[in-house]
């Protein structure tokens, strides 16, 4: 297993304050972050009214049977949300090795891809929204109290990025579009996810500049979209304009 020394970790850390500010440079914090700990995978979970991922070292296959099936079954993931934030956990520390492999997330998602373990933590809790870091390994490779030391060492400031890269991307979108988020909503019966990519196309980003400002992957940008299209009862982007000119 990896070893990270205090300037590789100082290196991991500048990154994610580069993504803060510029979230384009999300994939290469958590490619550093997953190299660090040895690992094939990295990636933020947010669960809210949906759930929503943004992973680098997965086949998109992976996410999307993830995100329309599996999260509900993913034994991993259920316990955080009944542990305090910053909790760091490896995968014999949150389900017993014996448990897991009796899982349908276990034999029909994550085995069949070569991913059997992980360690990840609570990096925020909300109301609205619980966001988690995991990082994946494959076949063979078990992580333990090294690769725990690094996340917990990490993982407060990611946690601190991730907060000011939403409060920038709040303020952009109050000075821009005051209220409207609520006012989508209400009117198209919007989850406050796909609300966030209407107001961001409408202003005239492309489905890849809005996954990179929203801090989340294309694809699910892009099926975000296909709704906010259903749900508006709009085709196109310019037809989506309109209508938020209308709604401001």
């Amino acid at each position: 297993m990896s070893q990270a020394d205090d300037t590789t970790l100082l290196d991991a850390v500048a990154l994610f304050y580069d993504a803060a500010l510029s979230p384009e440079h999300w994939d290469d914090a958590l490619r550093r972050l997953a190299q660090l700990c040895g690992a094939e995978a990295a990636g933020l979970r947010m669960q809210g009214e949906e759930v929503t991922q943004r992973w680098v070292g997965l086949e998109p296959q992976f996410n999307r049977a993830y995100v329309e099936h599996y999260w509900r079954d993913d034994p991993w993931a259920a316990p955080a949300s009944a542990v305090p934030v910053g909790t760091v956990a490896y995968g014999e520390m949150i389900v017993p090795r014996r448990t897991l492999e009796r899982t349908s997330f276990y034999n029909e998602l994550s085995k069949p891809y070569g991913l059997d373990d992980l360690v990840g933590g609570v990096v925020s809790r909300s109301d609205r929204s619980l966001i988690t870091l995991g990082i994946m390994g494959r076949t063979n490779v078990r992580f333990g109290a090294a690769q725990q030391r690094i996340v917990e060492r990490l993982l407060p400031h990611l946690s601190r990025a991730l907060s000011i890269g939403e409060r920038l991307l709040n303020a952009q979108s109050r000075d821009l579009r005051p209220n409207l988020e609520e006012r989508l909503r209400r009117s198209y019966g919007l989850t406050r996810a796909e609300a966030r990519v209407a107001m961001l196309i409408g202003q005239g980003l492309v489905p890849k500049e809005a996954a990179a400002a929203l801090g989340t992957s294309w694809n699910t940008v892009r099926t975000q979209l296909c709704r906010v299209f259903a749900k508006t009862g709009t085709t196109r982007q310019l037809e989506l304009a309109r209508l938020l000119e209308r709604q401001a």
